[in-house]
């Protein structure tokens, strides 16, 4: 099942297509042979979460309802208000500060995708084998050629401004800089008619890269790194509530396991490797 609760442009449709993919079915919480995991709408929507769940479900008899939320920020705040007996974000930086808090059984590194750099062909600010987005960022600003950007609030949106901060350049209210409050499919259509510069991860640019006027010019940087981590929310924490702990565990074996990894290394598309497995050495220790 999955729920929307804080969804910003997370359409019906679009939820009906998510439960569609991770095969689930609509039932009731909080039974002992369902688990609660709290993530992104991005996260929800990716063939590779859908895929995962359905494996899980298959070989523990757990059903998982997964309640969909804006951003990592608004899914860590969930764990930390008891709503969930699991969390997947994509924000390292803020999972960091916020698993200080002690709200924590584990919290542990499972996947990455990877971030690209895209532009126009004629490369106007010379950005091309750069080894980092915020090297690219500062070229991009300081010759004051077209970026777009988000602007949603999403993860994505915080690691691009994040970039931003980095390289020193604040490009809000610069009429070479847009924001275009939309996903990332929408951002890189108006970057390709602007023939602006965008930060893109590389499944919606291998979806899209026929279609839109760019190319893509930064890639490989550990900056560019798109982390995935498994939570899973301390009981002890929230007396009044009836987690599952238990099935987050599972969930959490399963992530780490060889065949949970090999299932997210294993997945492509058009040809290209989007996941790449990182269960941390503390992960598979903490499974024994």
């Amino acid at each position: 099942m999955i729920r929307g609760k804080t969804v910003r442009r997370l359409t019906t449709a679009v939820i009906l297509a998510c439960m569609v993919v991770a095969g689930v079915v609509i039932a009731g919480c909080g039974t002992a042979t369902t688990v609660v995991v709290a993530t992104t709408g991005d996260t929800a929507q990716s063939e590779l979460y859908g895929m995962l769940v359905q494996e899980f479900e298959k070989q523990y008899g757990v059903t998982v309802q997964t309640d969909v939320y804006a951003n990592s920020k608004e899914v860590l705040e969930a764990g930390a208000q008891g709503k969930a007996d699991a969390l997947l974000v994509s924000n390292k930086m803020a999972l960091d500060e916020w698993v200080k808090q002690g709200y924590t059984l584990s919290a542990n590194d499972v996947f990455y995708s990877d971030l690209i750099v895209v532009g126009p062909e004629a490369d106007p600010a010379q950005i091309k084998g750069l080894d980092c987005p915020g090297k690219s960022c500062k070229k991009i600003g300081t010759a004051g050629e077209a970026f777009v950007a988000r602007g949603d609030g999403s993860d994505m949106d915080a690691k691009v401004m994040g970039y931003w901060a980095k390289c020193g350049v604040d490009p809000a209210g610069q009429a070479w800089f847009t924001k275009t409050g939309e996903d990332m499919m929408a951002t890189l259509v108006v970057a390709g008619d602007q023939q602006a510069y965008a930060v893109c991860d590389m499944s919606t640019w291998l979806e899209n890269e026929a279609d839109v006027p760019l190319t893509k010019l930064v890639e490989g940087c550990t900056m560019l790194m798109n982390q995935y981590s498994l939570v899973v929310i301390d009981p002890a924490k929230f007396p009044e509530v009836e987690l599952n702990t238990e099935r987050a565990g599972k969930l959490a074996e399963f992530m780490v396991s060889p065949a949970g990894q090999e299932m997210v290394g294993a997945y492509e598309e058009s040809g290209v490797i989007i996941y790449h497995p990182n269960a941390t050495k503390q992960a598979d220790e903490q499974q024994t």
